[in-house]
C-alpha cells in the first residue's frame, strides 16, 4: 500500500464542506443555495493536482491524506459532512478496504468533535461502506467493480424516468433553456462553469419532471457515487456533451421514450467511465466469491 507519503499525493485534493454536483441528484455546484439543489449530473471541481506535490501549509494525517485548513469542515451538518468526507475517500479509493477508523484521529484532522464523528461512521455503517469492530473503531468494506455498476444501473432508470416524465410536459421555453446550456458547452473550459451549466441542464429536467418523490429516491443513490472526479475523467466533457445533445434531440421531438433511453445512456456513460479510471488505478478489491 505504500508509505502514508506515497499514499497522500493520491487523496483528496478539496474541501470537504462544499461538495459539488453529481451524476444525478441533489449535490449543487459550490455556490448554489441549498434550496434550488436538484441537478442530475456527472461534475466536480478542478482535482487536477490529485498527483501534484502536497501544497504547501497541509499536514499529514488520515493515514497520509494531507489535511490542511482547506480541508477542514464549516458549514452544514458536521455529521453529513464528515460522512460525505468519508464516504468519498471510500469511492475514491484513498481509503482502502480494511482501513481502521478511529474516531480521535478523524476528529482531530477534519477539526470536529468525535460526536458527529461518531454519528457519521454510524451512518456509514448502515450505508455498508464500513463495519464496526471492537473497540470503537470502524473498518472500510470492499468495494467491487459490481457494487458501482449496480449503482449507476439503478441511478440510470430513475434518471430515464424522470426525464422521460420532463419530456411529456416540455413546452418550447423549455427546451430553449436546455438549448441555451448546449450552446455554452463546447467554448467552457473552466471547471466550475462546466458545473454550474451542467448542473442547470438537469435541474432544468428535474423541475419539469414534478416528481418530487421520485427525485428524492434518485438522490438516495448518490450516496455511492463519488464526488470530484470529473478532472480524473477526461472524456467526461466530450461525453456528456453527446448525451445532452440526444436528450435535447428527443425534447424537441417531444419524445419521452427517446428521451428516457438518452438519459439513461448518458448516466451508464458516466458510470464506464468511473469504472474504467479505478480499474486503470487498480482500486477493485475481488470480492469473496472470487465473482
Amino acid at each position: 500500500m505504500g508509505s502514508l507519503r506515497d499514499r497522500s499525493t493520491r487523496g483528496v485534493t478539496s474541501g470537504a464542506g462544499c461538495p459539488p454536483a453529481l451524476l444525478s441528484g441533489d449535490r449543487r455546484p459550490v455556490g448554489l443555495e441549498a434550496a434550488d439543489a436538484d441537478p442530475i449530473s456527472v461534475i466536480v471541481r478542478s482535482g487536477a493536482n490529485r498527483e501534484a506535490a502536497v501544497p504547501d501549509g497541509a499536514r499529514w494525517s488520515l493515514d497520509g491524506m494531507a489535511v490542511g485548513s482547506e480541508h477542514r469542515i464549516h458549514h452544514r451538518s458536521l455529521a453529513s459532512q464528515t460522512a460525505d468526507t468519508l464516504r468519498d475517500m471510500i469511492l475514491k479509493g484513498t481509503l482502502r478496504p480494511g482501513h481502521q477508523l478511529r474516531h480521535e484521529e478523524i476528529a482531530r484532522d477534519l477539526g470536529v468533535s468525535t460526536m458527529p464523528v461518531r454519528e457519521a461512521l454510524l451512518r456509514l455503517s448502515h450505508e455498508g461502506f464500513v463495519m464496526a469492530k471492537p473497540g470503537r473503531s470502524f473498518v472500510v468494506n470492499r468495494l467491487t467493480r459490481g457494487d458501482i455498476a449496480d449503482v449507476y444501473w439503478l441511478h440510470s432508470l430513475l434518471a430515464g424516468e424522470l426525464t422521460a416524465r420532463a419530456c411529456r410536459h416540455a413546452d418550447d421555453d423549455l427546451v430553449t433553456r436546455l438549448e441555451g446550456v448546449l450552446t455554452a458547452w463546447p467554448a467552457t473550459v473552466e471547471a466550475r462553469r462546466l458545473e454550474k451549466l451542467n448542473w442547470e441542464f438537469h435541474r432544468t429536467i428535474n423541475r419539469a419532471a414534478e416528481s418530487p418523490k421520485l427525485l428524492s429516491v434518485m438522490r438516495n443513490t448518490l450516496v455511492s457515487i463519488p464526488q470530484e472526479f470529473y478532472a480524473l475523467l477526461p472524456d467526461w466533457k466530450s461525453v456528456s456533451q453527446r448525451g445532452h445533445e440526444r436528450i435535447v434531440r428527443a425534447f424537441r421531438k417531444r419524445d419521452d421514450e427517446t428521451a428516457r433511453a438518452a438519459a439513461e445512456g448518458h448516466v451508464r456513460q458516466a458510470g464506464e467511465l468511473l469504472i474504467r479510471y479505478f480499474s486503470e488505478q487498480g482500486y477493485w478489491v475481488a470480492p469473496e466469491n472470487g465473482a
